[in-house]
This record gives C-alpha cells, structure tokens and sequence, in this order.
C-alpha cells in the first residue's frame, strides 16, 4: 500500500509539473486562432462584426478538421516516447493527412462560398461570401502550426513557448494597430498563423540541434 501511494505522490507531480507548460500551450494557441473575433467585435460597427463572426464561423472549419487529426495523433506520439520510439513518421503522416484535408476544405468554402454562406445563415448573408473564401484560406496556416503544436506536447518537449507565448501576446496588440478593414484582419490572422509555424518550427529543429550537441559532448 505504501508503494502505491508513493507511486501515486510521483504520477501527481509529474502531473503538476507539467500541467502549467500545457495549459499555457493551448492558451497561447486558443489566443492565435480566436482573438480576431473578438478584437473586430470592440472596433468594428455591429453590422460587420456580426458578418465576420459568420465568416469566422465557416472558415475555422478548416482549422477543425486539423483538430481532428492532432487528438489521433497526440496519443500515439506520447506512446512512442514513452517507449523511446522515433515519432517523425507519425509527425509526417499527420502533415499529409492534415494539408489533403484541411486544403480541400478550404478549396470547397473558396470555391462555393456564396451558396454556404446563404445555405448555413440565409440569403441575408449572402454578402459575407468574399470574407469566407479568404478566411477560410487564411486559416491554413494555422493548420500547421496546431500540428506542430500538440506533436511537441506529445514529445514532453516544451522549448516551443518561448515562441509561442510572445506570439499569442504580441498578436492582439497587431490586430488593435492594423485593422482598417475586415480583409487587413484576415490578411494578419493568415500572417501570423504563418509566422507562429515557421517559429515553432524554428524551435524545434534549434532544441534538436543543440540535444545533438549535448550528447556529442557527453
């Protein structure tokens, strides 16, 4: 019983210890994804922010079907390092399965946007077409970046906040200087999306390479 408890003791602080790292990952990126709403609702007239909501509402759909595929692909990456097993092929295969799908959903929103809008809204939304062909595209970036995201935390490797925290504080800022129109919003949702990728991707190659250091000189 003794043993029990110590082992419940250690399995609790691990839990603690990594549970702030976590939540702060998933706040950085629930800030990236979601404060543009927000941020057009406080400096944009009604009619509009309620046109962007809408927008946002049929383009993140993109961003679901990436989710979709990060909750399969969390799991088995924390088995494979459990296990000291190599998990690029599982980083790989999500890449691919995530860019076919969340692309061609992407492509239909682009493409048949007049029609969904007014299908999932009605004919009084039908002028919110242009803001779903571009918001679903500017969503792609963001694609990746989730990918990236929950593979790290799968990995147990937390090097990537120290991107990802400055990215989801310094982008409200952006949003409030540059928002002269619905579509210069959507063009910095797609801009930093791509840029928070291209960091977090940074971090990880620059956290390999200098594991790769420490064990050459070990």
């Amino acid at each position: 019983r003794s043993a029990t408890i110590a082992d419940a003791a250690i399995e609790y602080r691990a839990l603690k210890q990594f549970l702030v790292p976590v939540a702060a990952a998933l706040c950085g990126y629930a800030v990236i994804s979601n404060i543009d709403v927000a941020v057009v609702k406080v400096f944009f007239p009604p009619k509009e922010a309620a046109d962007y909501a809408a927008a946002a509402v049929l383009g993140r759909s993109v961003l679901y079907i990436s989710v979709a595929v990060t909750t399969v692909m969390l799991p088995v990456v924390a088995h494979d390092t459990a296990q000291a097993r190599r998990s690029r092929r599982v980083l790989a295969q999500s890449f691919a399965l995530s860019s076919l799908m969340c692309g061609a959903c992407a492509a239909v929103l682009a493409g048949a946007a007049n029609g969904i809008a007014v299908g999932v809204f009605g004919a009084q939304y039908a002028s919110i077409a242009p803001l779903v062909r571009w918001y679903s595209l500017a969503m792609l970036p963001m694609v990746p970046l989730n990918t990236l995201v929950n593979y790290e935390l799968g990995r147990g490797r937390l090097g990537f906040l120290l991107v990802l925290i400055p990215a989801a504080l310094a982008y409200p800022v952006l949003l409030c200087l540059c928002h002269a129109t619905l579509f210069s919003v959507i063009a910095l949702v797609a801009t930093t999306g791509t840029v928070a990728s291209l960091l977090v991707a940074g971090s990880m190659f620059f956290g390999r390479g200098r594991a790769l250091a420490k064990s050459k000189q070990g």
